[in-house]
């Protein structure tokens, strides 16, 4: 959840002055980057549910893992504004599952219903967001923002490792 936020904050943050200053995008093309990356996701979260229910939440979340990875390398290396805005988009689907399977594994393990484990996981989505804009704009200001969008890269790499997490655990065996 946390590195989702990293990601997240990465291009709400950013992607403006990123199209602006490394593509030279004027002020109406800029944005379009934000307008992919938003649109990706609502359209994947309208369709999770299905996704999970048919392959599994940690399957999913390994191929969200792996589209946002595809999409921020994309960022990093785009040379035009169109494949900057695609790449935007693709991050934007690739991260789109991680939120809600997050939230579902937090209830699964709160069978009493208190909401503590959801308040917790909860707490990454503020971590990471804070971290991510600290993290990239330090990144870009210490070098430049293609480099300062390899970080958000690599932790949505993480992400893929990260997802068995999400795989259902197997009962115990009784021992003999």
């Amino acid at each position: 959840m946390g590195f989702l936020y990293v990601g997240d904050a990465a291009v709400s943050n950013f992607h403006g002055v990123f199209m602006e200053n490394i593509l030279l995008a004027g002020g109406s093309v800029a944005p379009l980057a934000y307008g992919a990356y938003q649109a990706a996701t609502l359209v994947v979260r309208l369709g999770g549910d299905l996704a999970v229910r048919r392959y599994g939440a940690a399957s999913i979340v390994r191929a969200g893992g792996a589209i946002a990875t595809l999409g921020f390398a994309g960022v990093v290396l785009a040379p035009s504004q169109p494949l900057a805005i695609v790449a935007f988009g693709l991050t934007g689907m690739g991260l789109a599952v991680v939120a809600p399977q997050s939230f579902s594994a937090a209830g699964r393990l709160d069978p009493a219903g208190t909401g503590v484990a959801i308040a917790r996981v909860n707490l990454f989505n503020y971590v990471g967001f804070i971290v991510g804009a600290a993290l990239v704009g330090g990144l870009a200001e210490a070098t430049d923002m293609r480099v300062a969008f390899a970080a958000p890269l690599v932790l949505s790499a993480a992400i893929v490792v990260l997802a068995r997490g999400f795989e259902p655990r197997s009962a115990p065996q009784p021992k003999v």
